[in-house]
């Protein structure tokens, strides 16, 4: 009898992943948009930055990521969404994959599934199993070809040449979504898969990119057309009877959850994540670049553009509609080798900022530059403009391109890339002297000199004209005479000052053309003639001085002779400028405006008021002022005692002073000088007691209670008596009377006095005097 041992080695192979993970994409906040927190147990997944990980890398997981109640897909209108994903970079020890899955709402919501081969989304991997999540449809990024007894028939009949990695749409929750086998022994479970994928690496560290695209129709919904496109693959039209049947219910649901499922096995695992570049609804916007020339004419898209000539670039980001404004934007654009950026002209929604967010040819804002655009939490801003000069080099280019995208928190968009050509110009021209658009005030300009460069590398007879024009007013200024140009650069300069004071206010056009044998160059430059406005200010009824609270009646007259509007501003010292408002202006006249100024918020003093003018034109004029305005304050009795009181007294003993009398002080704010006098006299005349039983009065003598200054003793009794007087008008200083050492008030007690109780109430009087 021969016995054999038979050993069987199972080895597990696994590839060693050369794959670099590539950067994460752009993407959009995942903050009130998307959730991991489901309410229910055993969910893998979590959020990090705006990245959902749906398994971390560990065995046996299964996660999910689902918008939120917020943010479902609403399918009565069209829609379009991005999605990276990014399944690690494992090689074949990768496993299994994930589903992204759109979900009909319904009363009974289900999350995910089961783990390894179901993926999160499927149904049991067994023959007649459970069927997966109701009501719906997926896509699947399988890592793992399910193809033996042991891992399950899930991906029967797949095979591709990475690992058996696939793409597939799938239908999980209907029975039509598998074939069940039954067999004696071994029955087993396909996946039915649609529109399979076999040539992708999913475990290479690169994102996969899904987009899909849904064109609603408006009379049915449920015939709308949804598609998918996986990188730059063909797109491909998800099927509409799945579609109706399940997400739809048959027409009973229009708007659905949608969101990503995944799973790891015991053996074969992999860390796999979830970005999103575009959420439906979210923020709806467009975004454009435009080149124009300086006179605001728009370039065509590939248009030919003349070396030397300079341009503005806009790029343009408008807030349509949404569920959000669009936050945080950051733009970013890059031009091409064949445009020099002008310092210090980039521009946002008119603003500048500093060259600072150029670095060569690319521009990248700072978080903050753009502001936020929409109607939400009270913005009213839908639009922001980033604009920069730029100089075309004169050399011959083609297929020029200019990019740009805007990245927000809730919402990246790329714009359409602008195209154009460069044709070398054999002549250059530029005006050195001024600015394009400069303004010239009338009555300021004493010279008006225009220098203009010209660059002519063919050293050519070379010819000169000079145009101006003003509406139809065309004047030929230089006529066309031909010079020697062999010195290949020069200046050419006009005195255009008795030009300039002909002409009318208003815009003017100053053309330069030089002429060569080879061609010719033309440059125009706009400028404008304008107006200084004025502004006279006086007092409607002058007087000394006004009482803190009285208006101040004001006259003030505008002229301007080219602008019909004005604003006009008022100033009190250097506290803010107050606009008056905007009055119409007639340039033929003076324009009279009549102003009565606040004064309840000035101090007591003397005051400067300004005023000047800004016309529709943005000039300002000079600020004509009054000095010298007199507040007037107020004279009252700052401090007196409420009430005193005095411990008993000797009939007949000696004076006592009184020591917690209390402050008595007067304050004159006035500032002309007229003086007071503060007199103090008894409302009864005297001091009085009054006998309980008999309610008989008593009363002191009239010299019982004085004030006492120096060695002069001031009875305060009937009639008032002046016991402090002003020592210097005008003063903001606090006087208080003199209390000190042996000044004060006094009782003095005599022997003519009945025992009682003695009171009194003193009446102080303030009254204007001359000093």
């Amino acid at each position: 009898m021969v016995s054999a041992l038979l050993f069987f080695c199972v080895f597990a192979f696994s590839e060693v992943a050369n794959a670099v993970v590539q950067p994460t994409p752009k993407h959009i906040s995942l903050d009130g948009v998307f959730t991991t927190d489901l309410g229910v147990v055993g969910n893998s997944a979590s959020s990090q930055d705006g990245v959902a990980i749906v398994t971390n890398g560990s065995a046996k997981q299964v996660g999910a990521v689902w918008s939120t109640a917020n943010n479902l897909l609403d399918f009565t209108k069209d829609f379009n969404t991005i999605a990276y994903v990014n399944q690690g970079d494992a090689g074949s020890a990768s496993g299994d994959g994930m589903v992204f899955v759109i979900q009909g709402v319904s009363k009974q919501m289900k999350w995910f599934t089961y783990n390894g081969a179901s993926l999160g989304t499927l149904g049991e991997n067994k023959y007649n199993g459970a069927l997966g999540i109701p009501n719906s449809i997926g896509i699947e990024f399988d890592l793992y070809g399910n193809t033996s007894a042991g891992d399950g028939y899930f991906d029967y009949g797949i095979t591709s040449p990475h690992n058996n990695n696939h793409i597939a749409i799938v239908y999980p929750g209907t029975q039509e979504g598998y074939t069940d086998n039954w067999a004696l022994i071994g029955s087993s479970r396909y996946v039915n898969h649609n529109n399979t994928i076999k040539d992708v690496n999913l475990s290479n560290g690169n994102w996969t990119r899904l987009e899909l695209n849904w064109e609603t129709n408006l009379a049915d919904y449920t015939q709308g057309i949804l598609t998918m496109q996986i990188n730059n693959t063909v797109p491909v039209q998800i099927s509409p009877q799945y579609l109706k049947s399940q997400v739809f219910q048959n027409g009973t649901v229009s708007s659905a959850y949608w969101g990503f499922t995944g799973s790891t096995g015991p053996t074969y695992k992999a860390k796999q994540q979830v970005v999103f570049e575009k959420v439906p609804g979210l923020v709806e916007a467009e975004t454009s670049l435009s080149m124009k020339d300086l006179e605001g004419n728009l370039i065509a898209n590939g248009a030919e553009l003349k070396g030397y000539s300079v341009l503005r670039v806009d790029m343009k980001a408008k807030w349509l509609y949404g569920k959000q404004s669009w936050q945080s934007i950051i733009a970013k654009t890059t031009l091409p080798e064949s445009l020099e950026v002008l310092p210090n002209t980039t521009k946002i929604d008119g603003i500048p900022i500093a060259d600072s967010v150029w670095s060569g040819h690319t521009l990248s804002t700072k978080l903050g530059d753009i502001p936020d655009i929409g109607t939400h939490l009270g913005n009213t801003r839908t639009e922001a403009t980033i604009s920069v000069d730029v100089k075309v080099e004169n050399e011959t280019k083609s297929n020029q391109t200019i990019q740009n995208n805007f990245s927000g928190r809730n919402a990246i968009y790329e714009t359409d890339y602008l195209g154009f050509s460069v044709e070398k110009q054999f002549v250059e021209l530029e005006l050195i002297s001024h600015q394009d658009k400069t303004v010239f005030i009338d009555g300021e300009v004493d010279s008006l000199i225009f220098d203009f460069t010209w660059s002519n590398p063919s050293k050519t007879q070379i010819g000169h004209t000079l145009v101006a024009l003003q509406d139809d007013d065309f004047r030929m200024l230089y006529e066309p005479i031909v010079e020697d140009g062999s010195a290949g650069k020069g200046i050419f300069s006009y005195d255009f000052t008795s030009v300039f004071n002909s002409f009318k206010y208003g815009k003017f056009i100053v053309s330069y053309n030089v002429q060569t044998s080879k061609e010719q160059e033309n440059i125009e430059r706009v400028f404008y003639k304008q107006y200084r406005p004025k502004v006279s200010l006086k007092e409607k009824n002058k007087q000394p001085s006004y009482n803190l609270g009285e208006k101040i009646p004001l006259e003030i007259d505008l002229e301007d002779k080219d602008s019909t509007e004005a604003t006009l501003f008022v100033q009190v010292d250097n506290n803010d400028v107050q606009p008056i408002g905007k009055f119409e202006n007639k340039t033929d006249t003076i324009t009279q405006i009549n102003y009565d100024l606040p004064t309840e918020n000035l101090t007591t003093g003397y005051h400067e008021i300004k005023s000047y003018m800004i016309d529709s034109e943005g000039n300002q004029s000079l600020i004509a002022s009054l000095k010298n305005i007199a507040i007037e304050g107020s004279l009252k009795l700052s401090s007196v005692p409420t009430n005193f009181e005095q411990k008993a007294l000797k009939i007949g003993g000696p004076t006592v002073k009184i020591t917690d009398f209390g402050k008595v002080a007067v304050t004159d704010q006035r500032l002309i000088t007229r003086g007071w006098s503060l007199s103090a006299s008894l409302v009864e005349g005297r001091f009085t007691a009054t006998e309980t039983k008999s309610q008989k009065k008593f009363k002191a003598n009239k010299t019982f209670f004085f004030y006492k200054n120096g060695s002069k003793e001031l009875p305060i009794a009937e009639g008032p008596i002046s016991i402090f007087k002003s020592s210097g008008g005008g003063s903001l200083e606090e006087q208080v009377l003199n209390q000190d050492g042996e000044n004060g008030f006094y009782f003095r007690p005599n022997n003519a006095m009945a025992k009682g109780n003695y009171q009194a109430t003193v009446n102080w009087s303030l009254i204007s005097a001359p000093e």
